[in-house]
């Protein structure tokens, strides 16, 4: 196949990529709390997870540039240390990623509310529907919770989120 700049991915855009996939698990953790968060993830973190270990055994964004599968069979009695550490960066930058989640929801309470709103009446949205209802928010064409009375319930249990 032919070479597509687009394939090539830092670091950084890694961790928003991640922090993307785990948007709704930190949006559960910030609104019902870490004790009420539910499976409701589970695929996210699958996904989150899979292409965590992709990066950091495949492309060398480890702190170990050597992947797991490319270790010569003299150098296999240490695969087991080599496998905690991955397993180590693993967790830091997912934990890296959904930190960044939980920062950018924060630091934009009103879109995120707006948006939760506009979910819970369309369960389904797509690339196109996220860029329009954005563009329409700071436009500031768009005031779906606070007009809307079939989210009264909502808006309450969004109420302390807010202050």
């Amino acid at each position: 196949s032919a070479f597509d700049p687009r394939d090539i991915v830092s670091l950084s855009t890694l961790k928003y990529n991640l922090a993307v996939g785990l948007a709704g698990r930190a949006a559960e953790e910030i609104v019902f709390g870490k004790q009420n968060i539910t499976n409701g993830a589970s695929a996210d973190l699958e996904f989150v997870t899979k292409n965590a270990i992709r990066a950091l055994r495949r492309w060398g964004f480890g702190k170990i540039l050597a992947h797991n599968g490319w270790m010569s069979s003299a150098m296999a009695h240490d695969e087991k240390i080599f496998d905690k550490s991955l397993d180590e960066e693993i967790s830091n930058i997912i934990d890296q990623s959904y930190e960044l989640a939980k920062e950018v929801i924060l630091n934009n309470k009103r879109l995120f509310i707006e948006l939760s709103s506009y979910l819970s009446v369309k369960t389904a949205i797509n690339k196109e529907d996220i860029t329009e209802f954005v563009k329409l928010f700071y436009e500031g064409n768009i005031d779906v919770i606070l007009n809307s009375e079939s989210n009264i319930d909502y808006k309450s249990l969004l109420k302390d989120f807010c202050s």
